[in-house]
């Protein structure tokens, strides 16, 4: 797979859109994706009447882990007030293994797997 720096490519709301796009595709499913703003923890929104799935994207600069990490801990109260069925990360930067384990760990009470990072 090819290594692009979305950092470096793309503003924000673009990228949120390209991983809601990309996203959408994978799971055969229309995700709605909203204006630039305060989200509440949503940038790409889908349900089926029954269930629903949130995602929320991250873009960081490569080697900025830390941060990320913090901003995820703090979307995590969000996330519980949400309460989505399935939870999608889309981030900007490379994980290690480990740091993809990190993630699905902080956010295993919904079902988060490394599939969703």
């Amino acid at each position: 797979m090819s290594n692009y720096d979305f950092h470096a490519l793309l503003q924000p709301l673009e990228f949120e859109v390209l991983v809601c796009d990309v996203v959408s595709q994978r799971e055969n499913v229309p995700f709605r994706t909203f204006k630039e703003g305060r989200d509440q923890g949503i940038d790409g929104f889908y349900t089926d009447g029954k269930t629903e799935t949130v995602i929320q994207v991250k873009r960081y600069a490569q080697q900025s882990f830390k941060p990320l990490i913090h901003s995820l801990k703090q979307d995590l109260q969000k996330v519980r007030k949400l309460q989505p069925d399935r939870y999608i990360l889309g981030i900007s930067m490379e994980l290690t293994r480990q740091q993809t384990k990190d993630i699905v760990e902080l956010f295993k009470e919904f079902n988060v797997t490394e599939h969703d990072i």
